[in-house]
């Protein structure tokens, strides 16, 4: 896996790729996930980074100001420099990842669709984010398939 671009908030992997003193990578760097795991998909937010493996865990790191990375915490201390493995979403095998801006999603292998981070509220309903996130946990229908381009793949 290559990464590049800013390296503001360590969304580039490796505390080497982080810091006050690094701005970017102007050029593709690897980076290879903890434990030389396998890579199926990966995602890239506004300034955070998501990596499923092939074991089926979800990798975060980069910005967690809004929660995005999926570990419980935000704040500016959520930031992340080194890939963490998100324990929230269990024993489930993850197929796919996804990012918004200041959000991240993850399909698992049953279809599963899981969803965090911020999550505006849509002006007219109140509890659009609850909402959102309700609608997020519901089973696909056996007929529904991935949405193309969800997420980039290694």
């Amino acid at each position: 896996m290559y990464l590049w671009g800013s390296a503001k908030w360590g969304q580039l992997g490796g505390s080497e790729a982080s810091g006050p003193d690094v701005r970017a990578s102007l050029l593709p760097r690897p980076l290879t996930p903890p434990d030389s795991r396998g890579v199926v998909s990966v995602a890239a937010g506004d300034g955070h980074t998501l990596v499923a493996t092939t074991d089926g865990d979800v990798l975060s790191f980069g910005r967690g100001r809004e929660g995005q990375l999926g570990h419980g915490v935000f704040g500016p201390s959520a930031n992340l420099s080194e890939p963490q493995v998100v324990h929230a979403l269990g024993a489930d095998h993850v197929v796919e990842v996804a990012c918004g801006a200041l959000h991240s999603l993850c399909r698992t292998e049953a279809g599963r669709v899981y969803l965090w981070g911020l999550i505006h509220a849509d002006d007219e309903e109140p509890n659009g984010a609850a909402a959102a996130a309700a609608a997020a946990e519901e089973e696909p229908a056996a007929d529904e398939g991935a949405a193309d381009g969800a997420g980039a793949t290694p």
